[in-house]
């Protein structure tokens, strides 16, 4: 009976170590994805934080029945992405249209120019310009809201030039 109390022993030792390296192997890995879920929430809070979108000027091209929206990237970081950026228009207090990223033009769309580096970066202190194709005119001033790839939303009331 000694002989088998000492294996049980044994075997019991050797399951509680097994499970508390499992255990221990868990928690290690649960910290380091909670680590990196905090890390990646605070980046996107900070980029957000750090974006701020200058108006400096909106013209109604008649000729073409298009918006030119010039607008300066005035915050800490540059902005990838910026076909991702979500665009509205319309007259101030009355239904702004949402604005969908083509190219080629069309209707509801709009597209942009980079003045500067043409590199699909907006960077610091650089320059683009909307360019918005609306189903009209709209009534002056108009609004513009933009919200930004890192999910800043910026409102701008503007008589159009």
């Amino acid at each position: 009976m000694g002989e088998s109390t000492v294996i049980a022993h044994a075997l019991l030792t050797i399951v509680a170590v097994t499970m508390a390296s499992i255990f221990a192997g868990i928690a290690i890995f649960s910290s380091y994805e909670i680590g990196n879920s905090l890390q990646s929430i605070y980046k996107s809070i900070s980029d957000k934080m750090r974006t701020e979108v200058t108006l400096v000027y909106i013209v109604y091209d008649e000729a073409n029945n298009l918006y030119r929206v010039y607008l300066k990237n005035t915050g800490l970081t540059p902005m990838t992405n910026i076909e991702n950026m979500e665009v509205f228009l319309g007259p101030y207090g009355g239904e702004l249209d949402y604005y969908t990223y083509n190219t080629t033009g069309g209707q509801g769309t709009w597209s942009y120019v980079e003045y500067g580096t043409q590199d699909g970066v907006w960077e610091v202190g650089e320059l683009i310009e909307l360019v918005l194709n609306p189903p009209s005119a709209y009534s002056n001033p108009v609004k513009l809201i933009l919200v930004t790839p890192t999910g800043a939303k910026m409102s701008f009331v503007e008589p159009a030039g």
